[in-house]
């Protein structure tokens, strides 16, 4: 996008033009990038610690079901832009908060 406009985001065929430099390198042993997951499955995992949630419906539920803390991201209609630092921030307080 150019500077200063917002858009939703969509789906790449190729993700490295939207990514970092280096950053699937960089994450390739800690992490993984990928465009459909089983969330479900995913959240039912004990060692699943948080959740970014676009807050529909069905994400809040499963993720309430599986006691999995949100960090809530509301996306529709928004164009409101998010710093680093708020969302790093956020994210935190979901994984450093006892349970």
């Amino acid at each position: 996008m150019p500077k200063g406009e917002i858009a939703m985001p969509s789906d790449y065929a190729d993700p490295t033009g939207v990514l970092p430099e280096r950053f699937l390198d960089r994450t390739a042993k800690i992490g993984k990038v990928i465009w459909w997951a089983p969330q479900v499955a995913i959240l039912a995992h004990p060692t699943i610690g948080g959740f970014v949630s676009h807050c529909e419906w069905n994400s809040m539920l499963e993720s309430l079901w599986y006691g999995v803390p949100i960090a809530m991201w509301p996306m529709k209609g928004s164009e409101v832009v998010v710093s680093a630092e708020e969302i790093g921030r956020g994210i935190r307080e979901v994984m450093e908060k006892d349970m």
